[in-house]
């Protein structure tokens, strides 16, 4: 669960997403790119609350926008979950198992979250 502080209200705002562990980092995916109003939300606030499992942690969200970047990213979530990846991927007319070229491609598309926990308590 991402929470995030509200641009206009100031109230806090819970967010399921899926998300995708790598080192320390979480990353998430915003389906609806910039329009999603919790990445909004984050490009006014970046400091955000995390809920995973029953992990509850202050981190700092980054948004990312470089494909290559993105792509990456895209890259090691595929050798972790090729099966679920490959279908995504197919159902926007990829090739169920993509190269670099087509994950690039793909990424054009994409925004990405990268969540890092924080020490500090946000108020």
């Amino acid at each position: 669960m991402l929470i995030t502080k509200g641009r206009r209200t100031g109230n806090w705002r819970t967010t399921p997403l899926q998300y995708e562990q790598i080192g320390e980092a979480y990353y998430v995916g915003a389906a609806r790119g910039i329009k999603s109003d919790w990445l909004r939300n984050i490009r006014e606030n970046p400091q955000v609350r995390v809920r995973v499992g029953s992990k509850h942690f202050q981190a700092l969200a980054e948004i990312v926008e470089d494909p290559l970047q993105i792509a990456d990213i895209l890259m090691l979530k595929f050798q972790q979950h090729p099966r679920f990846v490959g279908t995504i991927m197919q159902l926007e007319g990829y090739p169920k198992n993509p190269d670099r070229t087509d994950l690039e491609a793909y990424a054009h598309k994409r925004v990405m979250v990268v969540l890092k926990e924080q020490p500090t308590l946000i108020k």
